[in-house]
This record gives structure tokens, C-alpha cells and sequence, in this order.
């Protein structure tokens, strides 16, 4: 059971046994739990639900995990105030152009 959640918590560690693939995830399982006997079939079912948690296409998702965590850090490393002001300002023309999308008329054409 806490073995369940805490790879519920930690989506890139979750997404990497995923990745791994099942042979490795059985070897791993099966030497960590050995005194509670677990068995293939056992590590089989653990390995599947993992799967599912997982969702499509968890190569991608972890991609996209590893650059926001990127960014993070670079973000918190880079204290400087032109940094700051120019993520400001790109996100603020992002809102401005979104804005003024939403604001232009839509035509309607009937036939």
C-alpha cells in the first residue's frame, strides 16, 4: 500500500518504472520483497496497475515532467530583475494576445 502511493505521489519515478518495462520492475519488486514472498504473478498485477496510473503515452508525459522541472529551477536559480521583468512581459503579451482574440467579432455566416 505505501508502496502504491508513494508512486501516486512521484509521477517522474512512476513514469520511469513504466518506461523500464516490466522485466525490470519484476527483478527489482521481487528482490525488495522477498520477505513477503511475492511472486511473479504477483509483481505481474503491481506492474499493470502501475501502467494504467501511468496513462498514454508516458514518454511524452515525462518529457514535458523533466522540462517544467527544468524551467523551475532555472526560474528559482535566476534571481536577476531583467530575468523576472522579461518572463513578466512575454506573459503579459501572451494575455494581451489571448485577450484580443477573444475580443474580435466572430462572423456568422448563414445559408
Amino acid at each position: 500500500m505505501f508502496l502504491i502511493r508513494g508512486m501516486e505521489r512521484d509521477r517522474l519515478l512512476l513514469l520511469q518504472v513504466v518506461l523500464d518495462g516490466q522485466f525490470t520492475w519484476r527483478k527489482r519488486f521481487l528482490n525488495a520483497y522477498k520477505v513477503i514472498h511475492a511472486d511473479e504473478e504477483f509483481s505481474d498485477a503491481v506492474f499493470r496497475y502501475l501502467v494504467i496510473l501511468a496513462g498514454p503515452n508516458p514518454d511524452g508525459q515525462k518529457a514535458i515532467l523533466e522540462g517544467l522541472e527544468q524551467q523551475r529551477q532555472r526560474e528559482t536559480w535566476d534571481k536577476r530583475l531583467s530575468t523576472l521583468l522579461t518572463y513578466s512581459k512575454d506573459r503579459q503579451n501572451l494575455e494581451d494576445a489571448i485577450n484580443k482574440e477573444l475580443r474580435k467579432p466572430k462572423r456568422a455566416y448563414i445559408s
